[in-house]
């Protein structure tokens, strides 16, 4: 493509422009970029105006040096794996007025490329003049396509498509405009298919005392009951099966998904109240909590430890190998947290506030944290052994929710409800 300067061409598969107010998000141009790898590639202008997406006037670059140093740096530090100067090349075009042109030649064998957003992975795909996300399906035949490319065999797969697996579903669930707890784990080696109907008789959904959670907690349990804020005499919500899966609270803020290899998923919709609490009333001490949302942190450890000790019956119990070798990945997801506060623990003199049971002093040592990281949280995947979770279910579960208290500002030894010398959740 010349580079003369593209007045009047149209924006397309492989033809973007940025102003040069894009400069100040350098994670937008990135983003572009990504898309245009993981599909046929092309060119994005900078100081480009464009208008109905058709360039009308080059604005230019200051500092256009400066600006092609900012731009490269920004695109090894955010695009996974990193390009190479073959694959991604910002090049300073024109005598006057300078602009930026990063030109975009995807190697097939690299894909999927992935946008870093702190410990999150996201992965664009430019689809005519603008992107959208790829699904499931893409990222993992890209990704297994990419890896047998290099490995010249299907076993050496496994643990990086077990990984992407679970990246693919926090990618998936990212995409909701609701607040929701997601949790996964996956194993790097599929199991033989579990029984479903086996294991629908053996009451391990149906008696949370059986996986060593209590009666009335906040546990995998709830899936069946479907709404805390109904008092039902049967289970409301039900089961059903698809692709390989079996669904359980199918339609109820809480939901479960147990796969056939062996991975679980779990979303919670916190529109139910033992996540959320009701915002500070008009006396609270907490003035910037009036309008606020506060999440409980029990709940957000008892959930996920109920999920780990659900795991690991379904292998005390037969459903799943022993082998203690074997490997699993597992993540932790929290969308639409923006406006969101971590409520202190029972040690913190204002927990019991404002349930009315006594007032906190005046001088109060910590207040409720916001979130701060943007709009979601997405922990970081661990790679466990299964004799880790069968050994302490409750341990893992620990660490999965740790970085969550860290990203509200809480050390990982201010986190309550946890007995860290046992490594087990408190009653």
């Amino acid at each position: 493509m010349s580079v003369d300067a593209p007045i009047g061409r149209q924006e397309g598969q492989r033809l973007e422009f940025k102003g040069r107010a894009s400069l100040d998000n350098l994670d937008k141009i990135v983003r572009e970029t990504v898309a245009m790898l993981n599909a046929e590639g092309g060119e994005i202008w900078v100081g480009v105006r464009e208008e109905q997406e058709v360039a009308v006037a080059i604005e230019g670059v200051d500092e256009p040096d400066l600006q092609r140093a900012r731009l490269r740096d920004a695109l090894a530090d955010l695009v996974d794996p990193p390009p190479t100067g073959d694959e991604v090349g910002v090049e300073i075009v024109g005598q006057e007025i300078k602009t930026l042109r990063v030109r975009v030649s995807p190697q097939p064998g690299h894909r999927p490329y992935a946008l870093r957003r702190g410990h999150r992975l996201e992965f664009p795909l430019r689809y005519d003049d603008r992107w959208r996300p790829m699904t499931r399906a893409e990222i993992e035949e890209a990704f297994t396509t990419r890896l047998r490319q290099a490995a010249g065999r299907s076993t050496a797969v496994e643990p990086a498509v077990a990984e992407l697996t679970l990246l693919a579903d926090q990618h998936q669930i990212l995409r909701e405009r609701a607040t929701i707890l997601w949790l996964g784990i996956e194993p790097i080696v599929p199991s033989d298919p579990l029984d479903f109907e086996r294991l629908l008789s053996s009451g391990l959904l149906d008696d949370p005392t059986l996986i060593g959670d209590r009666r009335a907690g906040i546990n995998v349990y709830l899936t069946r009951l479907g709404s805390l804020r109904d008092e039902p005499s049967q289970p409301s919500a039900g089961y059903r099966r698809e692709r390989g899966w079996l669904m359980v609270g199918t339609g109820s803020p809480f939901q479960l998904e147990i796969g056939r290899t062996g991975a679980l998923r779990s979303t919670v919709r916190f529109d139910e109240h033992p996540f959320a609490f009701p915002a500070e009333p008009d006396g609270s001490p907490f003035p910037e909590l009036r309008e606020a949302h506060l999440l409980n942190p029990k709940a957000l450890l008892e959930y996920p430890t109920s999920f780990f000790r659900f795991w690991k019956a379904l292998v005390h119990r037969g459903f799943l190998p022993r082998e203690p070798d074997d490997q699993v990945f597992a993540s932790l997801a929290l969308v639409d947290l923006e406006g969101w506060y971590l409520r202190p623990g029972p040690t913190h003199p204002a927990w019991d506030y404002p349930l009315g049971l006594r007032l906190p002093p005046p001088a109060l040592q910590q207040r409720p944290r916001p979130f701060t990281e943007g709009r979601s949280f997405v922990g970081p995947v661990l790679r466990l052994q299964r004799s880790e979770i069968l050994a302490s279910p409750d341990r893992c579960a620990f660490r999965l929710a740790a970085p969550l208290f860290a990203a509200f500002g809480w050390r990982s030894d201010e986190i309550p409800f946890f007995d860290r010398a046992a490594g087990r959740l408190t009653p």
